[in-house]
């Protein structure tokens, strides 16, 4: 399939209620898929509308949607911090998956940071994600370092 950068919709703090929307929804399938366990949707909303909207005041923030025909295909979210830019998310409808719409968001990503001058991106992928992993090694990721966290939704059972 052939992808256009007219397509992409950059999702700003005075964005439209009906951009945000489309924007949190992709959000919610991204979280679904990767953290199913990890926190309701009336919870997640909340805590990252606002957590998103904080960002976007704190540092410099991308937040793109690939749209076609009204419909959101793709999402991506990164952001400058310590001059390295950080790829918070990464979805793409699972129609529109293996189509190459995941590598063409990131690639964009990379020429928009090349141009602001930052040479250096990072992600972190849940350790579950192993197709997302070799997504990432494709596109010239190496590991580094290795990220461990914890839910402070979820009991401590120790």
């Amino acid at each position: 399939m052939k992808w256009s950068t007219d397509e992409i919709r950059r999702v700003q703090a005075n964005s439209s209620g009906e951009v945000w929307e489309r924007f949190l929804t992709a959000m919610v399938a991204y979280w679904n898929e990767s953290f199913p366990s990890e926190i309701s949707y009336p919870e997640w909303h909340e805590l990252y509308t606002e957590r998103i909207r904080r960002r976007l005041d704190d540092h410099p923030t991308w937040l793109w949607m690939y749209e076609r025909k009204g419909r959101t295909l793709a999402l991506t979210n990164f952001h400058l911090d310590g001059g390295v830019a950080h790829v918070a998310e990464v979805w793409v409808a699972p129609d529109a998956r293996r189509d190459g719409l995941g590598r063409f968001m990131i690639l964009q990503m990379r020429k928009t940071l090349r141009k602001a001058g930052v040479a250096r991106m990072a992600v972190t992928v849940p350790a579950t994600a192993t197709a997302s992993i070799d997504f990432w090694r494709g596109l010239g990721f190496l590991e580094v370092a290795v990220h461990l966290e914890a839910s402070t939704f979820k009991q401590d059972t120790r």
